[in-house]
């Protein structure tokens, strides 16, 4: 069983830092660790249905204010998988935020 504090790091690295459980595995087995990513994936399923409940707190408390900002940026970032696929080497993400306004 993970420890609370390796749990946050996956979770941070996964949807912060946008490192892929594969390399964060490659990571850990360099340290001597050996954790399967089908181990880490089922960790970040149950953490997010733990966090499931906070997540819609969030949502409602943000698209209840009277308004809202929201933030829908594409930006394009290199992935060296599309250079030989494609031929590009570039793909579009996009970013979807919303943030609510507290003045009063």
């Amino acid at each position: 069983m993970a420890g609370t504090g390796l749990l946050a790091y996956i979770l941070v690295s996964k949807f912060d830092d946008y490192l892929p459980l594969y390399r964060l595995n490659e990571t850990f087995a360099r340290k001597g660790a050996d954790i399967p990513d089908s181990t880490m994936v089922d960790r970040c399923v149950h953490a997010m249905q733990v966090l499931q409940p906070l997540i819609e707190r969030i949502e409602t408390a943000i698209m209840t204010r009277d308004l809202r900002h929201a933030d829908d940026t594409r930006s394009g970032c290199r992935i060296p998988r599309c250079q030989a696929r494609a031929g590009q080497g570039c793909e579009e993400g996009q970013d979807l935020n919303f943030v609510r306004d507290q003045r009063p």
